[in-house]
């Protein structure tokens, strides 16, 4: 049996005994100098839910100027659920959306298209705003600043852009305050393989205050976090095995401090395989506070940043900005020392 074609607001308007103009209204919300008793209004939508009838959304939000549709965009890879705090991320963007009646689109970067053409496809008039996750020197973000098209960036610094950021300084100095109080005065500290500025803001307050404290910091080899099993080739191997070597040496070194939960977790595990005790002979500390449900051998000690409540954050902000509001420059987050097993 075939659906029942949904009627148009004009048949609605017929079978009720009123003008278009007064069923639009009633069901659209179109403003009018008409006034629609009690009465009228309840006919207009029993009458609409009899017929199926359906607004046209397209020429609401033509009225509104608004689509109600918000995109979120990686300049990075490809957005990974499996990687713990994207999941994260996008859950609080997903809570942000549905408390404010908003549909969300994904957009990742195509290798076959330009700065240009990315740009011009966000802001075609299909969003009322957009969501970002990308380098500040990325090229969309310049191209972007010149766009009347609304846009929050999430988790680094970008110049010009209301951004939503986790406490960098606070966590750099909850590093090492940790480290310092259970008695670690030598650390192998190990950055990330790509240039994050939150990373590395991060490492600078580390240092500034593993300083402070009189601790002594190697910086060991670059490596990467979130790798997929699929891709954990022998490059990222061996970038751990020489770090792992740093800490086998006849050294005084007692603690690693990864730059992210992933990297600290795999080389742990490289650790114990090697013969070290975790966290007897080397205590590890990560970043990010996302591995909770992986973690079948240690709790990590890291850093929790807020990831779900970033992104909720950066909604309330896109947001405000599409109502005329716009958000601060920078909207900073609280983040939180979790003591696991590995310290």
């Amino acid at each position: 049996m075939m659906a029942k074609r949904p009627a148009t607001l004009k048949e609605v308007a017929a079978r009720v005994g009123v003008g278009p103009s007064t069923a639009s209204v009633v069901l659209n919300g179109a403003k009018s100098g008409t006034k629609v008793s009690q009465k009228t209004r309840e006919a207009i939508l029993r009458v609409a839910r009899e017929l199926n009838y359906r607004p046209n959304v397209l020429a609401r939000s033509l009225r509104r100027q608004r689509t109600g549709i918000i995109g979120f965009f990686s300049g990075y890879d490809g957005i990974d659920p499996r990687n713990g705090h994207i999941a994260e991320l996008l859950y609080g963007v997903q809570t942000g959306c549905a408390s404010q009646g908003l549909d969300l689109l994904l957009y990742t970067a195509n290798a076959n298209h330009s700065a240009e053409q990315i740009v011009a496809s966000l802001a075609d008039g299909r969003l009322d705003g957009l969501l970002v996750t990308a380098l500040p020197g990325h090229p969309i973000m310049r191209l972007l600043a010149q766009e009347s098209l609304p846009v929050v960036a999430i988790a680094d610094r970008v110049p010009g852009i209301a951004s939503i950021l986790a406490d960098t300084e606070l966590a750099g100095r909850l590093q090492a305050q940790h480290l310092y109080s259970r008695g670690h005065r030598n650390v192998l500290l190990v950055p990330s393989d790509f240039p994050f500025p939150s990373a590395l803001e991060r490492q600078t307050t580390f240092l500034e205050e593993a300083g402070r404290l009189g601790m002594r910091v190697e910086l060991g080899s670059p490596v990467a976090g979130h790798v997929p099993r699929s891709k954990l080739d022998s490059a990222v191997q061996r970038r751990d095995e020489r770090n792992l070597e740093l800490l086998r040496r006849p050294s005084e070194l007692t603690a690693l401090l990864c730059w992210d939960d992933h990297s600290a977790y795999r080389l742990a595990t490289a650790a114990t395989t090697a013969g070290l005790r975790v966290p007897g002979d080397v205590a590890i500390m990560g970043y990010n506070g996302d591995l909770a449900m992986a973690e079948l051998r240690w709790q990590l000690t890291t850093i929790r940043a807020p990831w779900d409540a970033m992104g909720a954050a950066a909604v309330a902000a896109l947001q405000a900005a599409t109502e005329g509001c716009p958000p601060p420059e920078s909207t900073t987050l609280p983040v939180e020392l979790v003591v696991g097993s590995t310290t």
